[in-house]
């Protein structure tokens, strides 16, 4: 388990600032307007020889009295009493408030390790703090600027001391694997290829990547390893260790009840209000002896011009958890029926080629006997609209009863590990492309036939497979459809979309016969 440093302190002092500062990216949305952050974001962070959590929490206001505000103050408590060490921020541009002053008496009834952070100390010189906020009586105080970065390493540091006199273990670093001077020396020595001669390499590189060993483990220390351990998990051929598993839909569809229903605690705030969910809350849980990296996402909508600042970073941030994820569920409120959004949200997933789990929620405000009728006419709606969809699993829930809650997201597991464990191997697929071939021969373009010479696959997810012919001009849209649903047929590509590139090339007769004329000559 890890200690919790949690970032608690009234709208607009500057929290979620500190917070992307202290992870080194923008996680946290940012912006002058107050309430911007609504849902806790955690990520794990790496200090000196610590690992521990850093909390970023929405502004707390006791006294704003509506049903959004009551459900974001009954969170922070929650947050509140699992912390170990809270960080409380203040605006040092501003007098002590009423609000301020509210918080502390919170923060000290839980009994917690406060450390009294006063941000927006750009310039100490030019700040008037006549040690207003040692009134507090805070034995730790840090002045820090956020936006500059002076100040956060101390009370990281501070963190660090502090887990460790708690009894929180440091972490035991690895040593790293020096390497053989020869090898390094061979290395700078290497020639580079020439174009003819990468051409060739990439062009074998598909032959080996088909036969890459999902399992094969990598060394994590190893920051070249990495980066190829990355490449090879965005294309599915190595298995993640933790599938990225988001839910999309439009605002108000579910997801955040849906995210809570499958966690049993209420991980993001659910209210009637649309757009409640800004940012995109990252929740990792074991599930069935799977990890899994839950991405709980803002409503998408399809009109730009309908976006205010606020929430045309929310769907960036949106656009992007669904372009990292390995699936996607796509939540429906099925009592809307197909919108403009929906429609929206599912070209965006076939584009990125993500794995495909349909979710009509919201069945308890359905009537029993209308549900079998209006499920059909949105299920054949959809296969004519999207033909990708077809061989996507569908399932009918309802979040709020917590009806067929966990289904969904079995089958996304299961639908991402078929497509990384898929064995096929060159001879296989070229034997079954000679036979749909033959079966149906491609109409001539021109009077000039279309010639498959040879296939390979070259990603698992989405199933992406290379074609070598003698033209990619005589490619039709119609027979490119008919490789593709054979394929689908023959490989059970549960949910994911099959993408063909057509390479032209040589027949591997005429590419025998040139390499054998260049050697005579």
């Amino acid at each position: 388990m890890l200690a919790k440093a949690v970032i608690i302190g009234r709208p607009n002092v500057g929290k979620s600032t500190l917070f992307n500062r202290i992870i080194g990216r923008r996680r946290a949305l940012t912006h002058e307007t107050p309430y911007l952050t609504r849902d806790a974001l955690i990520e794990p962070l790496s200090w000196n020889d610590m690992k521990f959590e850093i909390i970023d929490t929405a502004g707390m206001d006791v006294n704003v009295k509506n049903k959004l505000n009551d459900k974001i103050v009954e969170f922070l408590k929650t947050y509140i009493e699992k912390a170990d060490l809270i960080y409380f921020v203040v605006d040092g541009f501003s007098q002590i408030t009423l609000l301020d002053e509210q918080i502390v008496n919170l923060l000290r009834k839980s009994g917690k390790k406060i450390v009294l952070v006063v941000n927006k100390v750009d310039d100490p010189k030019a700040v008037k703090l006549n040690y207003e906020f040692n009134k507090f009586g805070f034995k730790d105080m840090f002045f820090v600027s956020a936006l500059h970065g002076s100040g956060v390493a101390d009370i990281l540091d501070f963190a660090c001391k502090y887990f460790k006199e708690q009894g929180f273990a440091p972490v035991v670093k690895k040593a790293a694997a020096r390497p053989v001077k020869s090898e390094v020396k061979r290395e700078r020595t290497k020639a580079k290829p020439s174009a003819k001669a990468k051409k060739a390499m990439d062009e074998e590189q598909y032959e080996e990547l088909e036969e890459f060993d999902p399992k094969t483990d990598i060394d994590d220390d190893d920051p070249d390893a990495m980066l190829e351990k990355q490449k090879l998990e965005q294309r599915g051929l190595l298995i993640k260790k933790a599938i990225d598993i988001a839910l999309i839909g439009q605002p108000n569809s579910g997801k955040s009840s849906y995210l809570n229903a499958i966690l049993g605690y209420e991980r993001t705030l659910v209210c009637e209000e649309p757009g409640t969910t800004r940012d995109s809350i990252d929740t990792r849980i074991d599930f069935e002896g799977r990890e899994i990296n839950l991405i709980d996402t803002a409503g998408v909508r399809k009109h730009t011009s309908s976006y205010d600042n606020i929430e045309f970073y929310s769907v960036k941030r949106s656009i992007s958890s669904l372009e990292k994820a390995d699936v996607a569920i796509i939540l429906i409120d099925i009592t809307r029926g197909i919108t403009f959004q929906d429609k929206h949200l599912l070209d965006l997933a076939f584009e990125n080629g993500k794995g495909v789990v349909l979710v009509l929620n919201k069945i308890d405000l359905v009537k029993k006997s209308e549900l079998e009728k209006l499920s059909k006419e949105i299920i054949d709606y959809i296969h004519e609209e999207f033909p990708d969809s077809a061989n996507a699993p569908k399932f009918f829930i309802s979040a709020k009863k917590g009806l067929n809650t966990f289904e969904p997201l079995k089958k996304a597991i299961e639908i991402y590990e078929k497509a990384v464990n898929s064995a096929i191997t060159t001879s296989v697929l070229n034997s079954y492309l000679t036979e749909i071939v033959s079966l149906h021969p491609p109409a001539s373009y021109k009077g000039k036939p279309l010639k498959i010479y040879y296939s390979t696959i070259i990603a698992r997810t989405p199933p992406t497979f290379i074609l070598f012919v003698n033209d990619t001009a005589y490619v039709s849209s119609a027979y490119r459809r008919y490789i593709i649903n054979k394929f689908r047929a023959a490989f059970e590509f549960e949910g994911y979309p099959i993408r063909l590139v057509f390479k032209k090339s040589l027949s591997r007769d005429q590419a025998v016969e040139r390499g054998g004329n260049s050697r005579r000559k």
